[in-house]
């Protein structure tokens, strides 16, 4: 939320412990109408995975596109960390980019 504050977005919380995938996945959807789906990434833009090899098309993972290819992330065991989106790993994870219109 503080990164997309950042960018000028004042999106919503939510309380939802980060292992609820199946709770994160409803929350994506209920809110995927205020968001707008961009094909190429711009700064700001969050960046919508799917992590679980269980459910490979469920989004329960976020970060937030800062430009260069690169977006902020948080991982539980690691905290907050820049990624590559062109890095092998996370280009398969990735399930879109979307800009926020509230």
């Amino acid at each position: 939320m503080e990164a997309q504050r950042r960018f000028g977005n004042n999106v919503p919380d939510f309380q939802i412990p980060c292992k609820a995938t199946a709770r994160i996945g409803e929350a994506v959807s209920s809110e995927i109408g205020r968001w707008e789906r961009i094909e190429e990434p711009e700064a700001g833009c969050a960046v919508l995975m799917a992590l679980s090899p269980e459910m490979p098309e469920v989004v329960q993972h976020f970060g937030v596109y800062v430009g260069g290819g690169r977006f902020l992330h948080t991982l539980e065991k690691t905290g907050s960390i820049l990624s590559s989106a062109h890095d092998g790993f996370w280009k398969l994870k990735i399930r879109g980019f979307y800009r926020w219109i509230g």
